[in-house]
């Protein structure tokens, strides 16, 4: 059974470098907050962050991501597939960015994969949970050489 619980990000609610503007909170840690209310309300965490292309941009530049780095990939028949995003990835002119690591306790550095979802309405982040319907038993794991975003750097980066 998945789960999934939205939450608004809207644009005029941010400044440019991702501090909330009437709260000062920065944007990573309003996502360890959302984290938390998911799994409030679930028996499972939040293994996967669901945005639009547009709104997954803003989340790039308000975390002071580089230019040459994108974050998110398309699901593919609605599961997540490593494998066909890196071979996509062959042909774009930006390195992908696949997951970050959550910071909750008891679920320290696992991953919430970024996925992009274009339908999605314009300030709306979805974090869910997937399970993981492998017959095989084989966990889907970060590619070698992947960025992965570390939560503590993302922090600093933005205050």
């Amino acid at each position: 059974m998945s789960y999934q619980y939205p939450f608004t990000l809207a644009e005029a609610d941010f400044t440019e470098d991702g501090f909330h503007k009437s709260s000062n909170e920065f944007f990573m840690n309003m996502l360890t907050r959302w984290e938390h209310s998911f799994k409030l309300n679930c028996p499972n965490y939040a293994n996967c962050l669901l945005a639009n292309s547009d709104v997954m941009m803003r989340i790039s530049k308000y975390i002071g991501m580089e230019n040459e780095y994108r974050l998110g990939m398309d699901l593919v028949d609605d599961k997540i597939d490593i494998d066909a995003n890196l071979e996509v990835e062959q042909y774009s002119q930006h390195k992908t960015v696949y997951a970050i690591g959550s910071t909750l306790a008891g679920n320290i550095d696992e991953p919430i994969w970024l996925i992009v979802v274009d339908d999605l309405p314009k300030d709306q982040v979805i974090l869910k949970y997937m399970p993981d319907d492998d017959d095989d038993d084989d966990e889907e794991a970060l590619p070698d050489n992947s960025p992965v975003l570390e939560r503590e750097y993302l922090t600093t980066v933005g205050g």
